[in-house]
């Protein structure tokens, strides 16, 4: 789903590419045949992803690269005490409709979910915040600046639907194998003004809410 808005003649846009589970114990995670929407020179391609550590500890992804380009992690929600970690992952990759997505991590994982957006004709083409919450409802406030778009996606145990304030659904999945007690639901929007963006996530479970701003 593409939501726009034109700022001085350019077409700010965010447009989802899908949702991606791998569950398989591995330390690295290879993302064949990942969409990565119409090819742009001001396109910046933005992963979420999801893992559970195999081992109980406080080490997290170190590397992904999106298309062959090394990404920066813009935002970690690391494990307290081992388990699970989620981050924000993005990088500038103007040729290709698609292709692949790597994240590694120095021990095995039991799964690897990816959730994938592009975000087009950004001003500044950067990161600008972030923040994870875990609850029943999840909701926070996420601060972004004008002409510029936001994504989340939530972590739950069920496959029930998760109802989205602040941002548009863009889709869900769950996992199979050693994801298969995982459910993704990916959202986003553009937004047109400065300010703290009210973002809410709703299972009726406890769910873990995910969600980055780029402008």
């Amino acid at each position: 789903m593409a939501q726009a808005m034109f700022i001085g003649g350019r077409n700010v846009r965010v447009e989802f590419q899908g949702i991606y589970i791998i569950g398989s114990n591995a330390s690295t995670y290879t993302f064949s045949g990942v969409a990565f929407g119409e090819a742009s020179p001001r396109r910046r391609i933005i992963c979420g992803f999801d893992c559970t550590h195999l081992t109980a500890n406080l080490t997290i992804p170190h590397t992904c690269t999106i298309g062959g380009v090394s990404a920066v992690r813009d935002y970690t929600n690391p494990p307290a005490t081992g388990g699970a970690s989620q981050q924000f992952w993005s990088a500038a990759v103007p040729t290709g409709t698609s292709g692949t997505v790597t994240v590694q991590r120095a021990a095995n994982m039991t799964h690897g979910a990816l959730s994938v957006w592009a975000a087009y004709d950004l001003p500044g083409d950067s990161f600008v915040d972030g923040f994870d919450f875990f609850g029943n409802p999840a909701a926070d406030n996420l601060d972004t600046l004008a002409s510029g778009i936001a994504v989340a996606f939530v972590v739950a145990s069920s496959a029930s639907a998760v109802s989205w304030t602040g941002l548009t659904l863009d889709g869900a999945l769950t996992g199979t194998g050693t994801a298969s007690g995982v459910t993704i639901s990916a959202a986003s929007r553009s937004k047109t003004t400065a300010g703290a963006l009210a973002i809410q996530a709703d299972q009726g479970a406890n769910i873990s809410l995910n969600a980055a701003s780029y402008r």
